[in-house]
């Protein structure tokens, strides 16, 4: 029976009044029905369970989160409905059919999807609830604090969809996967991690001791200073420097000078190195720059034990050894994006350093999107002020809207989505990079994808107008008052793109670009170019703008006019692009920027395809082909645009995007619309034959390269020229702070890292695909191999150690027998049988053992660290 007062209160709830103060105890719960649903990709649940001691009425209270996946409005019950606000923003309110929620019930509330959501990072997060009081009025909002999400089991919950062919990763599998792997001995083991161009053992050893010394050429300060530092946590001092050509044993001497790669290479050019070991006289570095000694230093920390990384060991010992090297690329790069969700300069600088170590000399900062503007820029302090903060807001005049479940407090303590870099911030970290011979390119977005950098320049015009000086309101404004363009971008904002028909958005990046070329002066640190996006241009942009119907028909657009962009908006953009190149040119700067600026479209037979723009082609443009996966009909952009005279950084997303999962599992975060990118999928990329690569589409469907590529671009030789490099990619949707960045980096970074910097490897070329799978199977077991037994244990203590993904372990039962295997061979795998979680005292996997029950296995290395648990039984391999 009810008590007095619990019927009072449900009787005003019933009435539609509110009680005094907001619940504070409402939990959520979603999980997945299906992805086979049979008009949209996946049928979802929500759960609202009342926790508090008061029923949740039937008013006056809304519930915001975000969506990545786009919620189909239509699919809710009658008794709440969702509100599509801008982005991946949404609202849930009660309608007059919802029934007050009683203490202790739960209501279910289904709803479907457009696309499919396989793991917990694709659903809906960052929930709060905004109540009202009596009179009506919003009180403070309020995060959700439990929220659970439902497993994903059912093969309809891990799929997307019927058409998904790509197996799960159960323990089954990965054990199937990992039987081609063998353990091998550590001499033959890769030492030098990229692989140099040659390698020699001399059979003896060197001891870096106590009375060690560096003596560098004149010009080498920064590096024998490095190297100093670098050394300091194993030895527990910091080594003398002195400017010194004299050697001996005691010495690690640095200088400048020509060097011998191979016996291949004539003359080698920059970055180039020889190093050589030798107890009789000590270590001996020439680099043919200071960029070349810099990574000499690298291969001789390469070459110290993984165990030394444990700091604080009396000597070092060094084998004897010549070491030659150059680099295959100019371009070995690395794009963080900080805008979705950022990262301290702290973990930017840690993140640098290993860059550096693994001999990256790129990162390009995507510092803006339509999500933040995370660096500060003197005059216009709305950028920061507004754009690098998320909060609840429905006008964004003060910050942004929550995105990625930023949640409703623009506060950096308690929110991924809020935060900048000062001047002096940017400063430290160009000055930091610099030091480790790594150039940072910015990346501003210039057209869509701009949605921080246009509320914040909305917000400073209306500062300025309410004072009556409308000239400084529109000094920088990026937006046209009057546009009633309707459109909507591939990430769901209809106000993300600037309005490039104003002069004030080419004098806005012409002002910002002048301010950060300041700050590179200032830090003494190398700019040579701006990375504009220009991405994903959503159509209908600029269709109903004044400024945009007064500038068409002008001379001013005449240029950008062309028989294959017949469209406004495909005009404008051209027209965009070539006012920023100028403007760049003018700064000394490179364009720099995603495929879509170097491409136009073109019909024919009735059909559209993506061609090369030939106007800009050998103007100083720089582009990086990204939409990329096997199957798409995009595989050879990158081809066409280096045949046409376009230098190019290949960053295929099928192979490069660190955003994707490590494969095909629940507990694995990220993005999946490319399929699942592991550490062999950078490894295996053959950039000069490039075709060589596919072997299944984004679906797990079999591809064979002989016939799906036989009509498709061929790389010229002129068009080998102009390929700079490799890149990889980190997008931040999913990834909330520095452990996450790592995870998802670590180690795919050390296969890029390789492809980057090794030279060709012989399976590369070959035309038979038998005798390439062998040879890069053969390949891949070697690297694999340095992973497990060398750089990971190393990655557990460099720079404070890593946060760096560990494989589960493969793992069936056959018979009453345990079969175990690793990804990396050379990890340790424990087990238990008592339904323990595995430690690092737990039995070791060795060989097939006789068990029964229900077994747990992890794999373990140093620092024990460990991955997540494989669970298997006799008859039954599932993974938790």
């Amino acid at each position: 029976m009810l008590s007095a007062g619990l019927m009072l209160l449900l009787a005003a709830a019933c009435h539609g009044a509110t009680p005094q103060q907001p619940s504070r105890h409402i939990a959520l719960r979603w999980g997945v029905v299906s992805n086979f649903h049979p008009d949209t990709n996946a049928s979802c649940e929500l759960f609202l369970i009342n926790q508090d001691s008061r029923p949740l009425p039937g008013s006056e209270w809304t519930l915001y989160f975000n969506s990545s996946r786009e919620i189909v409005l239509q699919s809710l019950p009658p008794s709440v409905r969702i509100t599509h606000i801008n982005g991946d923003f949404y609202k849930l309110e009660p309608t007059t059919a919802f029934h007050p929620l009683m203490p202790g019930a739960e209501l279910r509330i289904q709803f479907a999807t457009v696309e499919p959501i396989i793991n917990p990072t694709a659903g809906p997060d960052g929930f709060y609830f905004i109540f009202s009081n009596s009179n009506g009025q919003g009180l403070p909002p309020q995060a959700v604090a439990s929220v659970t999400v439902e497993p994903f089991l059912a093969i309809e919950q891990t799929s997307r969809g019927a058409m998904d062919h790509v197996p799960l990763e159960t323990p089954a599998q990965r054990y199937a996967e990992n039987q081609t792997l063998t353990l091998l001995p550590a001499d033959a083991v890769g030492k030098i991690l990229p692989t140099p161009s040659h390698f020699e053992l001399r059979g003896d050893h060197l001891d870096l001791g106590s009375d060690i010394r560096i003596h560098y050429a004149h010009g080498l300060l920064n590096e024998a200073a490095y190297l100093a530092d670098a050394l300091r946590p194993q030895l527990g001092r910091r080594i003398p420097i002195v400017e010194s050509r004299a050697r001996s044993p005691h010495t690690i001497a640095l200088s400048l000078g020509d060097v011998t790669v191979d016996d291949h290479q004539e003359k080698p050019g920059d970055e180039a190195y020889s190093l050589s070991i030798d107890p009789r006289r000590g270590v001996a570095i020439t680099g043919t720059d200071s960029a070349g000694v810099f990574y000499a230093i690298q291969s001789l920390r390469e070459l110290i034990p993984p165990a030394k990384y444990d700091p604080l060991q009396s000597t070092i010992r060094l084998p004897a050894a010549v070491v030659g090297d150059a680099p295959r690329f100019p371009y070995r790069g690395l794009h963080l994006d900080v805008a979705r969700n950022f990262q301290s300069k702290q973990s930017v600088m840690k993140l640098l350093d290993l860059m550096a170590f693994y001999k990256l000399n790129k990162l390009q900062f995507h510092l803006t999107d339509d999500e933040g503007w995370r660096l500060e820029i003197p005059g216009l302090p709305e950028l920061t002020t507004v754009g690098s903060r998320r909060g609840h807001t429905l006008n964004d005049v003060k910050y942004l809207v929550p995105s990625f479940g930023s949640g409703p407090l623009p506060n950096p303590a308690v929110s991924h989505g809020t935060g900048h870099y000062t001047r002096d911030d940017f400063i430290q970290v160009l000055r930091y990079a610099t030091q480790r011979h790594i150039e940072i390119i910015p990346e501003l977005e210039t057209m869509g994808h701009a949605r921080a950098s246009v509320e914040a320049m909305k917000t400073r015009y209306l500062r300025l107008s309410t004072h009556g000086n409308e000239k400084a309101a529109t000094e920088y404004m990026l937006h046209d008052p009057q546009d009633h363009s309707v459109y909507q971008s591939v990430q769901k904002w209809n106000d993300n793109v600037i309005n490039v028909c104003q002069p004030s958005a080419l004098r806005f990046f012409d002002k910002v670009v002048s301010e950060i070329s300041s700050m590179y002066r200032e830090a003494d640190a190398t700019l040579t170019a701006i990375h504009i996006g220009g991405d994903e241009l959503p159509p209908g942009v600029w269709t109903d703008s004044p400024a945009c119907q007064a500038l068409i028909g002008s001379d001013a657009l005449a240029g950008a006019k062309s028989p294959a962009n017949p469209t406004t908006s495909l005009n404008l953009y051209e027209y965009f692009i070539s006012l920023l190149n100028h403007m760049l040119s003018d700064h000394h700067l490179i364009t720099s920027g995603w495929a879509e600026i170097g491409l136009h479209r073109v019909s024919l037979d009735g059909k559209t395809f993506k061609e090369p723009n030939l106007a800009f082609s050998g103007k100083h443009f720089r582009v990086f082909p990204w939409d990329s996966t096997w199957g798409d009909g995009n595989e050879g952009v990158a081809y066409k645009l280096a045949n046409a005279g376009y230098d190019v950084v290949m960053a295929h997303a099928s192979n490069f995007y660190f955003d994707m999962p490590y494969d095909k599992d629940p507990e694995e975060p990220g993005n999946y619309w490319a399929g699942f990118v592991g550490t062999q999928q950078p490894y295996e990329f053959a950039p000069f034959n490039l075709y060589s690569s596919a072997r299944t589409d984004v679906m797990g469907n079999a591809i064979d390269p002989q016939t799906a590529f036989k009509d498709s671009a061929r790389l010229t030789p002129a068009g080998k020229n102009h390929v700079l490099g490799l890149q990889g990619e980190l997008w931040s949707e999913v990834t909330e702070g520095q452990e996450m960045m790592e995870y998802q980096m670590f180690p795919k970074l050390l296969s890029l890292a390789e492809r980057a910097w090794a030279k060709e490897p012989a399976w590369e070329t070959m035309s038979q695909t038998s005798e390439r799978d062998a040879k890069l199977a053969t390949g891949w077991n070697e690297f694999a191999n340095r992973l497990g037994q060398r750089e990971l244990p190393r990655l557990s203590y460099l720079d404070g150690g890593v946060s760096y993904r560990l494989p589960p372990p493969g793992a069936v039962v056959e018979q009453g027998l345990l079969k175990a295997n690793t990804a990396f061979p050379g990890l340790e795998i424990r087990y238990t049988t008592d339904g323990s979680e595995p430690t690092i005292h737990s039995n070791a996997y060795t060989a097939p053992v006789r068990v029964h029950g229900t077994i747990k296995l992890e794999t373990f290395v140093v620092k024990e660290r460990h991955s997540r648990t494989s669970l298997v039984t006799a008859q039954d391999a599932t993974e938790k």
